[in-house]
Protein backbone atom coordinates (compact mmCIF):
# COMPACT_ATOMS: atom_id res chain seq x y z
CA UNK A 1 0.00 0.00 0.00
CA UNK A 2 2.79 2.45 0.81
CA UNK A 3 4.75 2.00 -2.19
CA UNK A 4 1.63 1.93 -4.41
CA UNK A 5 0.86 5.66 -3.15
CA UNK A 6 4.58 6.60 -2.60
CA UNK A 7 5.88 5.08 -5.68
CA UNK A 8 9.97 6.58 -5.97
CA UNK A 9 9.03 9.16 -3.77
CA UNK A 10 10.60 7.08 -0.29
CA UNK A 11 12.81 4.08 -0.53
CA UNK A 12 11.10 1.82 2.48
CA UNK A 13 13.04 -0.69 4.92
CA UNK A 14 11.11 -2.01 8.17
CA UNK A 15 13.14 -2.50 10.67
CA UNK A 16 13.51 -5.73 12.72
CA UNK A 17 11.32 -5.15 15.38
CA UNK A 18 8.12 -4.47 12.60
CA UNK A 19 7.01 -1.48 14.76
CA UNK A 20 8.46 0.92 12.71
CA UNK A 21 10.70 1.27 8.99
CA UNK A 22 12.60 3.90 7.74
CA UNK A 23 11.62 5.44 4.50
CA UNK A 24 14.54 7.67 2.87
CA UNK A 25 13.42 10.39 0.63
CA UNK A 26 15.15 11.53 -2.51
CA UNK A 27 18.44 13.53 -2.43
CA UNK A 28 18.17 16.76 -1.22
CA UNK A 29 14.75 16.32 0.14
CA UNK A 30 14.55 18.14 3.75
CA UNK A 31 13.65 15.66 5.88
CA UNK A 32 12.67 17.93 9.05
CA UNK A 33 10.38 20.00 6.45
CA UNK A 34 8.77 17.02 5.36
CA UNK A 35 8.14 15.31 9.03
CA UNK A 36 7.12 18.81 9.91
CA UNK A 37 4.55 19.13 7.04
CA UNK A 38 3.54 15.30 8.26
CA UNK A 39 3.03 16.65 11.70
CA UNK A 40 1.05 19.71 10.91
CA UNK A 41 -1.62 17.18 9.00
CA UNK A 42 -2.05 14.50 12.07
CA UNK A 43 1.12 11.93 11.36
CA UNK A 44 4.20 12.12 13.59
CA UNK A 45 7.37 10.82 11.34
CA UNK A 46 11.04 11.33 12.96
CA UNK A 47 13.74 12.82 10.64
CA UNK A 48 16.65 10.68 10.57
CA UNK A 49 18.39 14.14 10.28
CA UNK A 50 17.87 14.57 14.02
CA UNK A 51 19.61 11.46 15.44
CA UNK A 52 22.33 11.31 12.62
CA UNK A 53 26.31 12.34 13.86
CA UNK A 54 27.28 13.07 10.53
CA UNK A 55 26.29 15.62 8.00
CA UNK A 56 26.38 13.19 5.29
CA UNK A 57 23.49 11.09 6.57
CA UNK A 58 20.94 9.93 4.41
CA UNK A 59 17.99 11.96 4.56
CA UNK A 60 15.37 10.47 5.69
CA UNK A 61 12.13 9.28 8.16
CA UNK A 62 12.00 7.26 10.99
CA UNK A 63 7.82 6.16 10.43
CA UNK A 64 6.24 4.17 13.29
CA UNK A 65 3.30 2.55 12.95
CA UNK A 66 2.24 0.24 15.59
CA UNK A 67 -0.92 3.09 16.82
CA UNK A 68 -2.28 3.08 13.11
CA UNK A 69 -5.06 0.82 12.26
CA UNK A 70 -5.04 -1.25 9.21
CA UNK A 71 -8.43 1.16 7.96
CA UNK A 72 -6.04 4.34 8.56
CA UNK A 73 -3.25 3.07 6.82
CA UNK A 74 -4.81 4.65 3.17
CA UNK A 75 -5.15 8.08 4.71
CA UNK A 76 -1.36 8.27 6.57
CA UNK A 77 0.21 7.14 3.47
CA UNK A 78 -2.26 9.83 1.87
CA UNK A 79 -0.71 12.52 4.23
CA UNK A 80 2.98 10.95 4.46
CA UNK A 81 2.88 11.79 0.17
CA UNK A 82 1.31 14.99 0.57
CA UNK A 83 4.43 15.98 3.26
CA UNK A 84 6.73 14.74 0.88
CA UNK A 85 5.49 16.63 -2.33
CA UNK A 86 4.64 19.73 -0.48
CA UNK A 87 8.56 19.84 0.12
CA UNK A 88 9.55 19.18 -2.91
CA UNK A 89 7.80 22.17 -4.67
CA UNK A 90 8.62 24.64 -2.07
Amino acid sequence: MLEAELGSLLDTHVLNAGLHLLGYLQDGQDDRQVAAIARSLGLFPWPLSDYALDAKTRSGLLIGFSNISEDGMPRAAKVLRRAILETRQS
